[in-house]
């Protein structure tokens, strides 16, 4: 990034967050700029959203997940173990959605947590927020 044309890093490794359950597909970065004195706050982690929500004081990421399990659900299978058919014949999958919220107070970006929800959603239009 460039700020006052000068080159900065937007992060370096040790400041990158990383969304839990989330298969990072590339870094995302929030930032916050105050108009009055121009100073910039950002937060980045690595990880992916297909979808964005911000309210007032808040940011919401969302993104798809898939939970596999064996055909009864007794057997749930981790994101990024190796699977093979042979072991598994009759493997079912979930979709849900991980949603990470982040603070947005006074110019400062913060990584608040995480939620899981059955299903996908719509679009970014299908948000929204309720009670904080």
């Amino acid at each position: 990034m460039r700020i006052n044309g000068v080159e900065e890093r937007i992060a370096v490794p040790t400041e990158i967050g990383i969304m839990p359950r989330v298969m990072p597909q590339s870094f995302i970065t929030i930032a916050s700029l105050n108009l009055d004195d121009l100073t910039l706050a950002k937060e980045t982690v690595l990880g992916s959203a297909n979808n964005l929500y911000a309210s007032q004081n808040n940011l919401y990421l969302a993104d798809s997940i898939w939970e596999y399990s064996d055909y009864n659900g007794t057997i749930p299978i981790e994101a990024g173990m190796l699977v093979k058919s042979i072991y598994f014949p009759n493997l079912g999958t979930t979709q849900k959605t991980a949603i990470s919220k982040f603070s947005l107070d006074n110019g400062k970006v913060t990584f608040v947590g995480l939620g899981v929800a059955p299903g996908n959603i719509l679009n970014q239009f299908s948000m929204d927020e309720y009670n904080n």
